[in-house]
């Protein structure tokens, strides 16, 4: 994805859990320019586990 929509999405996840009352960080990165693309490429990184904010993920339960 190109810097613009990679903002754009970065910052409609940030949006979507401060709603939810979620601190989330989303951060766009840079990636090598990609020669099958002919293009740099820009990625979106989180702290999102599993998709869910990290305060909201449930842990997993240990067997006793």
């Amino acid at each position: 994805m190109t810097k613009d929509q990679a903002e754009t999405l970065a910052k409609k996840i940030q949006s979507y859990w401060k709603q939810r009352g979620c601190a989330v960080t989303v951060v766009t990165e840079r990636m090598a320019y990609d020669p099958h693309l002919r293009a740099v490429r820009y990625e979106i990184r989180s702290d999102l586990v599993n998709g869910l904010c990290p305060n909201c993920a449930a842990p997993a339960s240990k067997a006793a």
